[in-house]
């Protein structure tokens, strides 16, 4: 399986999808930790301020998480699409190379 990644996938999307991907995971993990803010420094102590600060933030990572995700989607989806396309293009030529199907071909052609 690593052959077949090797040579029929781009390694910089590849790349970028893992990058993107690390930007969600990140983004997703940091949202507990500022909601656990959001209770004990703004609800807890009644300080309003301080609760649209961190709910700013709070939607700020997580459209970074959602344009994140899109990426991440759109990389790994096209490289899987490609390298399908690939490995269907390479099967259709072995199966034509092989010599038992030439005659046949040529003897089910319209055009004789």
């Amino acid at each position: 399986m690593v052959k077949l990644m090797r040579r029929n996938l781009d390694w910089w999307a590849i790349i970028t999808a893992t990058i993107f991907l690390g930007f969600q995971v990140v983004c997703d993990l940091s949202l507990p930790n500022l909601t656990s803010n959001l209770i004990n420094n703004g609800v807890a102590k009644g300080n309003v301020g301080y609760i649209w600060q961190i709910g700013l933030q709070m939607l700020g990572l997580t459209l970074v998480g959602i344009f994140a995700a899109a990426g991440n989607v759109y990389f790994a989806s096209t490289q899987a699409q490609k390298m399908g396309a690939r490995l269907r293009g390479k099967i259709f030529k072995k199966v034509l190379s092989f010599s038992f199907l030439i005659p046949l071909i040529k003897s089910l052609s319209p055009h004789k």
